[in-house]
């Protein structure tokens, strides 16, 4: 009963986005910058984040003085599907950028005022000159790395064990994985940012924390098979 008000409440709220943008600009839509948003990270010159971030040229249609947003939209999904390199390029880095670290040789957003920064360690170390050598340097990048793909990789594995649980856990699964995977995809539509990670770091962590006692349990099999103890316990 929790799980169907609060996916009602969630389907509810968007409706005040629409009204806004209503009273706004005349439009009923969800977003009034989705196409902007787009634009900024696409282009011949994008790096898919907002540092170097390009936007797509988009021909107005006459009389029209400016492109309509959902018109920059279709003009931006047609760059892309004429651009399949340079499309590929981008929505690997847009998946980086989106779970980049908050700090670091690889942090790439606009959290810059997250109030984490103020006691970040890695931030405290890189104050001093020998410090900052030592993060943004080559220990620095593979510590980075190991942290990046070291997290998306747990999320896989909490994901993969809660599946094969059955039931429940299945449920709680899909539950977590389908808002992270569409917070993923729509910073690669858009622009890759790790601030745009913030509202599903719960179920993220969530998830990473299951791939981490997952990988405890299996590799501490060897020392009691589960078999062997649902045996004895039906003896």
């Amino acid at each position: 009963m929790i799980l169907v008000l609060g996916s009602c409440v969630m389907a509810v709220l968007p409706l005040l986005l629409v009204i806004r943008n209503y009273e706004a600009t005349g439009t009923t839509v969800l977003s009034s910058q989705l196409g902007a948003t787009m634009s900024g990270g696409a282009g011949d010159t994008a790096t898919g984040g907002y540092t170097g971030s390009a936007h797509v040229a988009c021909p107005t249609r006459i009389p029209a003085v400016t492109v309509s947003d959902s018109e920059l939209v279709v003009c931006v999904l047609d760059w892309y599907l004429h651009h399949p390199v340079k499309t590929i390029h981008l929505v690997i880095n847009k998946t980086l950028f989106f779970w980049s670290p908050w700090s670091g040789p690889l942090t790439n957003g606009t959290a810059g005022r997250n109030p984490w920064l103020k006691i970040d360690p890695v931030q405290n170390i890189a104050s001093t000159a020998k410090g900052h050598a030592l993060v943004y340097g080559w220990f620095g990048k593979v510590i980075s790395w190991i942290w990046l793909l070291g997290g998306i990789l747990l999320l896989a594995i909490g994901f993969r064990w809660l599946w094969k649980q059955g039931a429940l856990e299945r449920e709680i699964s899909l539950l977590t994985a389908v808002p992270i995977f569409l917070a993923t995809l729509t910073s690669i539509g858009t622009i890759g940012d790790h601030r745009y990670r913030i509202p599903i770091m719960g179920m993220s962590l969530f998830l990473q924390v299951v791939g981490i006692f997952a990988l405890k349990d299996h590799f501490s099999r060897g020392e009691t098979p589960p078999a062997l103890v649902s045996r004895a316990g039906a003896r």
